[in-house]
């Protein structure tokens, strides 16, 4: 009996061997031969770290850093139901959103696509400690966009997200491999093919839930280049802050160096916070941008059209200079307004009766002298000189949006107002900036620009260079807008009337800055029955050598020198003497690194 025991158990231990090998190579083969084809070795591009965007001076504006990101592979989600809700109850998101990304993530649908950026470590400890209960779903790191100031460079910055379909077929076309994450809107989109960088290979071993198990780096991938703005943080910072604290919250500020295009400040209000991007913006946010009565998403620096108000009365002065229509030095009587029609415009910003010349009429913004003016000239005349300042056409800025505004003309206004006839008011409107003649403050800003030119204007550009890795900067050259021919009399009265302005008796008198010689013109711009007017101020500075020309609306507040004139005189206080002490010392402690070998 004893000696049966061995055999027995000889034969029972390969009797098992036996039932494995079988369940092995009929039960489990398929699922076994699936896990085979699916544990596999693939090539991937790898991301390379976006370019980084510092201002004018050197500071970041929008760097890297590294976060969380939650990943879903397309094919094994759609096979578990109801895991999708469970990550998204974790995450505390709607369904739809991670869905969204399933359907737009560019890579193989066996292959893991972000479906979530900025998780919290609760979040990513949670999704990860279930492992298999949440098949598809796993947690990385990213090197993902930071922004310095979301607020003051919402409109021109932009933002980074997951390719979508048009993202895509831009990519494409551009020649770029499909990044993990591309620049949307601003900035951000304009430069893509800076800022993208080239992408490395490498060796990705996936496991039999899709779930990268090893890599191996094939090819190295570069950054991006680095983008220096034109822009001063300082001046953004004050333009956001000052246009807040209006009456109504909303308006623009637009400055530029009037030698070079560079734009100093560009600010639409209100603003909203870029962050909401981060990682694709919820629909819920979005609608809510959407709705808001104040447009937050409206880029009014660009975008926004106004009429012009009596800032435009500068170019209804170039066009009787250059239609021999006025005399500089000659002198009319002002009665304190002028009727037209069966209309009276009134002057209310110097004496009735008193004797007006240009300088003065330019001084005290004189409605009068303007609308006899334009009424000598005609409206033909005045929308030629319109045209050579660069109105009613897109100044080219490298910004999405632009829009060009409108130059009225008795053809315009028969094919918009059922062949209505044009009337001397119409031209009376014009020559002093009002009906439907619109303009953006980009534009006023070049108008400013070319006037402290003396004729000439250039392309406005928001990036003033691009660098590689431990190479020199490479500069953007000048190029010519506008190339206005005007007698030298023109030039220098026009400069010594808008001087005059900027004074303790002309309208802008809120914006004298001791030590500055600088020059401006107020503005009110009528545009809905009822609410106050738009507040407009447009100027240069200093009156020798202009660093700067300025644009500046705030929307339904009132009269420009009462509202926009003192926001223009603080964003030129910066240009000309640098911010506040305690705003500089905040800002150089934001002044990091701009090493392109950010965390990746």
């Amino acid at each position: 009996m004893r000696q049966l025991l061995i055999p027995v158990f000889l034969l029972l231990v390969f009797g098992i061997f036996f039932a494995k090998l079988t369940y092995i190579q009929v039960v489990a083969a398929p699922a076994i031969k699936d896990r085979a084809l699916r544990t596999s070795q693939v090539s991937v591009d790898t991301l390379a770290p976006r370019g980084l965007i510092v201002d004018r001076k050197g500071r970041l504006i929008a760097g890297l850093e590294t976060a969380w990101v939650i990943t879903g592979i397309p094919r094994v989600v759609s096979k578990n139901e109801g895991v999708l809700e469970q990550v998204a109850a974790i995450l505390e998101i709607e369904p739809e959103d991670i869905q969204k990304r399933l359907d737009d993530g560019y890579l193989t649908k066996d292959l893991p696509v972000v479906v979530h950026i900025g998780a919290t470590l609760n979040q990513v400890t949670r999704i990860a400690e279930a492992g298999g209960e949440l098949p598809g779903f796993g947690t990385e790191t990213r090197a993902l966009r930071s922004i310095t100031d979301p607020f003051a460079f919402s409109h021109v910055l932009g933002f980074v997200g997951i390719p979508n379909a048009a993202s895509e077929e831009r990519l494409n076309d551009l020649g770029l491999k499909i990044p993990e994450f591309t620049g949307r809107d601003g900035i951000e989109w304009v430069y893509e093919k800076d800022l993208v960088g080239t992408m490395g290979r490498e060796t990705m071993i996936i496991d039999a839930q899709g779930k990268p198990i090893r890599r191996k780096p094939l090819e190295l991938p570069h950054p991006g280049k680095k983008l220096i703005l034109s822009l001063d943080l300082d001046m953004q910072r004050m333009a956001t802050k000052m246009l807040a604290e209006t009456p109504t919250g909303r308006g623009a500020v637009a400055a530029i160096d009037p030698s070079t295009g560079e734009v100093l400040c560009l600010v639409s209000s209100p603003s909203y916070d870029l962050r909401q991007w981060q990682g694709g913006i919820s629909s819920k946010n979005y609608q809510a941008l959407q709705d808001n009565p104040d447009l937050p998403l409206y880029k009014r620096a660009v975008s926004g059209q106004y009429a012009p108000g009596s800032t435009y009365k500068i170019i209804t002065a170039l066009a009787a200079v250059r239609n021999g229509g006025i005399s500089l030095t000659k002198t009319i009587t002002c009665n304190g307004g002028i009727r037209v029609g069966n209309k009276t415009v009134e002057c209310g910003n110097h004496s009735a009766g008193e004797r007006i010349n240009f300088m003065r009429a330019v001084e005290k913004s004189c409605n009068s002298y303007f609308i006899q003016t334009g009424l000598d000239m005609g409206p033909e005349a005045l929308a030629d000189a319109a045209y050579s300042f660069g109105l009613a056409q897109t100044t080219g800025i490298d910004l999405l949006g632009e829009v060009k505004g409108q130059i009225p003309s008795p053809e315009s206004v028969k094919q918009q107002l059922a062949d209505r006839e044009w009337y001397a008011g119409d031209t009376a409107n014009i020559s002093i900036g009002q009906g439907p003649l619109t303009v953006t403050p980009i534009q006023m800003a070049m108008v400013m620009s070319l006037i402290a030119n003396e004729g000439k204007s250039f392309k406005p550009h928001l990036v003033k260079a691009t660098q590689n890795r431990e190479e020199d900067p490479e500069f953007f050259g000048l190029e010519v807008v506008s190339d206005v021919s005007a007698p030298p009399e023109y030039w220098r009265h026009i400069k010594t009337g808008l001087n005059k302005v900027v004074s303790m008796t002309g309208t802008a008198w809120r914006a004298v800055i001791p030590g500055v010689n600088w020059a401006g013109k107020t503005g009110s711009a009528e545009h809905k029955k009822g609410e106050p007017t738009h507040a407009w101020f447009t100027g240069f500075a200093p009156m020798e050598n202009p660093s700067i020309a300025i644009a500046v609306i705030v929307e339904a507040s009132g009269h420009g020198g009462e509202f926009a004139a003192p926001i223009a005189k603080e964003i030129v206080k910066i240009r000309m003497f640098g911010p506040p002490q305690e705003e500089s010392e905040s800002s150089d402690s934001e002044n990091v690194s701009t090493d392109s070998e950010s965390p990746t």
